[in-house]
């Protein structure tokens, strides 16, 4: 018997894709998101590749709550997978997976920003040149014929050009900027295109393509978060039956997992220190509770940071009036200390005014303007080693960057 042609069996690994995507993760994200609970169930993937900002915050619950995906990541040996790089039982591996998600909404945009598209979502139109080499291979063994346009509109022009360099989660806030780059420049970089991991950088590179700007050294964390290891075994570990025992050892806390992903170096890093937002949002997780910062805020040194509004019963209050979507944003994209947040929100409230902070920060915030935000403290280093004096500079300025950094 002749074996099964190798691209149908990739084909069948995208099918299979498509198919978890559209079902098992969208049910996990519409429990934990209710953004996404209240989309049509058959169109809630297409409406999430079509929304950038809301593509980006389904990273951050994956990030969140790691063990709510757990079952999906499995690999042929029903085993859970323990790094980014190995095979599912769908064929590909987790970074492949990511790669085909940001790839699409990619693409989409492209078409609706550069073509004006406003066209349904069609998955065909969505697949890399690779994946429709397959798809076309395989209609080839039925003796039928699978077919794009043979002319590139402008958009899928700039998409071939990049396909290959797009991969990663991080890349998700930088698709606008990559949609206005020309054509000739996306090819003359090529994979160079991926040392550029902040807006403002991609923005540079389009207004002097003939000097490009020096990459930050900003080091995005793996989205990948790793199976909690298997507890070591010690004189004190209970001798109750093998059930008993896994009960009681296989609590995982939050902090844990933030530290399984951070970047590993040679040198001995650091306790992360990120905010905890179960300690610090309200029970709903919508809101930032002001009275967890109470004692924080009595700290001398920290008072002597922040702005003197006269009235210091309303420095505490202003922390109430900040969205728990934007606070995770914060904390989970620069890793940021509650003193930090607490210093850098109080002074953005001080610089633009309520109204503005509200508008910026509140529960009705506007998520691309603290995108932006968050891409300029990358720009300038802000981590979470930063000093409390730095980030409330940054936060003076209206998050603009420093003199020198124009230059």
């Amino acid at each position: 018997m002749a074996k099964t042609p190798r691209p149908k069996k990739r084909f069948k690994a995208i099918v299979r894709v498509n198919k978890t995507l559209e079902t098992s993760v969208i049910e996990v994200l519409s429990d934990l998101m209710p953004e996404a609970r209240v989309l049509p169930h058959n169109k809630a993937l297409q409406m999430i590749l079509d929304d950038l900002g809301l593509l980006a915050r389904c990273f951050v619950t994956y990030r969140e709550h790691p063990e709510r995906f757990r079952h999906l990541l499995i690999a042929p040996e029903k085993h859970h997978v323990k790094t980014s790089n190995e095979l599912l039982v769908c064929g590909r591996s987790f970074d492949e997976v990511i790669g085909m998600i940001v790839r699409t909404a990619a693409k989409r945009h492209f078409l609706q920003e550069i073509d004006g598209n406003k066209r349904p979502f069609r998955a065909g139109r969505f697949l890399t040149p690779e994946e429709m080499s397959v798809v076309q291979k395989v209609f080839s063994i039925f003796g039928r014929k699978y077919t794009r346009s043979s002319d590139p509109t402008k958009a899928m022009k700039l998409y071939e050009a990049l396909a290959e360099n797009i991969s990663f989660d991080w890349q998700v806030a930088l698709v606008p900027e990559y949609a206005t780059l020309p054509v000739p420049l996306v090819e003359k970089m090529g994979p160079q295109i991926l040392d550029y991991k902040v807006p403002e950088e991609i923005r540079k590179l389009r207004q002097d393509p003939d000097n490009p700007p020096p990459p930050s050294k900003l080091v995005p964390r793996p989205l990948f978060v790793p199976p909690p290891a298997e507890p070591e075994q010690t004189e004190w570990a209970p001798e109750e039956d093998d059930s008993t025992a896994a009960a009681l050892t296989a609590t995982v806390r939050v902090e844990d997992r933030v530290v399984m992903t951070e970047v590993p170096t040679e040198s001995a890093e650091p306790t992360d220190r990120r905010a905890k937002l179960e300690e610090i949002l309200s029970g709903d997780g919508k809101r930032l509770m002001g009275k967890a910062f109470n004692t924080m805020l009595l700290d001398p040194k920290i008072r002597t940071i922040l702005p003197d509004t006269g009235h210091q019963v309303r420095v505490g209050d202003t922390l109430n009036l900040v969205s728990g979507s934007v606070v995770k944003m914060f904390v989970n994209v620069l890793g940021l200390r509650q003193d930090q947040l607490a210093v850098m929100l109080i002074w953005a409230h001080h610089s633009f005014g309520e109204e503005t902070f509200i508008s910026m920060f509140g529960s009705s915030g506007k998520l691309d303007a603290i995108n932006r935000i968050i891409a300029r403290m990358q720009a300038q280093g802000i981590t979470q080693n930063t000093s409390l004096e730095d980030v409330a500079d940054l936060a003076k300025r209206g998050f603009a960057p420093t003199p020198e950094a124009k230059t």
